[in-house]
């Protein structure tokens, strides 16, 4: 009978612990699944923030380039305003992602606001399995930039450096400085004629008609890079004859000059080195200039290659001479149509003179391309 008992005993207690055995076995498995859980998804974390950080450093990356060519480099981003004016698709980066951009600029009276949207992304190829993106806005207020007093104007540089610009359209009396306050006295009835663009100034020899002013700053040089323009028409060849001249030989006071030099038949520029003599630089590119015919006339010293220089932009050829003597700032009046001697030596210009400037600094081969406009000119347009 006893024997029975513990039998029962023994196969309900095998029972009970395989049931304890498998609850046990269980709970743990839930546990473990549950460890394995977590720590699947923290290594899922981690990779996800390493994908997203290179992300965000691709978009970081796509900002900084778009800021520095915007605002350091005053890159030309967008041709007009608008939004957006200017993108960039999948542009690589180094970190091994890529990013897009859209930028957008807007005017809101003297300031202009600029927005830009960028998308990095992690793993950028067509045929990427797992794609990380991170995107943000940035904006910024800048001051409007200053369009050009030229047009066309390819680099927009032609108003720096500009110290004075005459554009000889009035018909009669004072020729105003568009560019500064260097306005020309009317001397002897300087007349109109069709210009380049506009009217321009006629100059008859016999007359003895010239425009001047004082000496003043916008007008002086010294051994500085300057250059001085202008458009040029012949009614005669048969004296040398001045357009453009600061001061005088029999004055002392002479820094530098634009003329036709009927010896040589060809135009000049010429500079000083004491103020009453004379170097000068023959258009030889150009030639024989023909009566009746524009021509448009650009000559400069460069003070850091110590040259002096002439273009008649129509022939495109420089003609260039070595000057290492100097120049200096001497006082004498600035004249257009004649130089500052007197008598017979004043040297009056027969023909017509356009769109004189004078700028401190040498041009570059673009400027004076987009001055000479092809044949058509250019002008000031404040």
């Amino acid at each position: 009978m006893k024997s029975q008992i513990t039998k029962r005993f023994s196969k309900k207690n095998a029972g009970i612990i395989l049931l304890v055995v498998v609850v046990l076995m269980s709970a743990i498995f839930a546990i473990s699944l549950g460890i394995f859980r977590v720590v699947f998804g923290e290594l899922l974390i981690t990779g996800e923030i390493s994908d997203s950080a290179f992300a965000f450093y691709a978009a970081d990356e796509g900002i900084e380039r778009t800021m520095y060519r915007d605002r350091v480099q005053e890159a030309t981003l967008c041709s007009s305003l608008g939004s957006p004016c200017y993108t960039e698709t999948a542009t690589p980066v180094q970190s091994g992602g890529c990013y897009n951009l859209e930028m957008g600029k807007t005017l809101s009276g003297p300031l202009i606001l600029t927005r830009v949207a960028v998308t990095g992304q992690y793993r950028c190829g067509a045929n990427a399995v797992r794609v990380v993106k991170r995107a943000f806005d940035l904006a910024y207020w800048g001051v409007a930039p200053t369009p050009s007093p030229f047009n066309p104007d390819t680099t927009g540089n032609l108003g720096n450096g500009l110290a004075a610009y005459w554009k000889l359209d009035e018909a009669s009396g004072t020729r105003s400085d568009s560019a500064a306050s260097s306005h020309l006295t009317d001397n002897n009835t300087v007349t109109v004629n069709a210009g380049k663009r506009g009217n321009a100034a006629q100059f008859t020899r016999t007359n003895s008609e010239f425009l001047s002013i004082a000496d003043n700053p916008s007008v002086s040089t010294g051994d500085i890079d300057f250059t001085i323009a202008a458009w040029g028409y012949l009614d005669s060849k048969n004296a040398l004859m001045v357009m453009v001249h600061k001061g005088s030989t029999t004055g002392s006071d002479l820094e530098y000059g634009l003329r036709y030099d009927s010896t040589a038949d060809r135009f000049q520029f010429l500079v000083s080195p004491a103020g009453n003599d004379i170097v000068s630089v023959n258009a030889d590119s150009l030639g024989s200039p023909s009566i009746g015919t524009w021509y448009y006339l650009v000559g400069w010293h460069d003070s850091v290659n110590n040259t002096i220089n002439i273009q008649e932009v129509t022939n495109g050829t420089v003609d260039s001479l070595s000057y290492t003597t100097g120049l200096a700032d001497r006082g004498g009046v600035f004249y257009v149509g004649r130089k500052g001697d007197g008598s017979v030596f004043a040297r009056f210009w027969d023909g017509r003179i356009d769109e004189v400037g004078l700028w401190k600094r040498v041009l570059t081969d673009q400027e004076r391309a987009d001055l000479y406009n092809s044949g058509n000119g250019n002008t000031y347009t404040p």
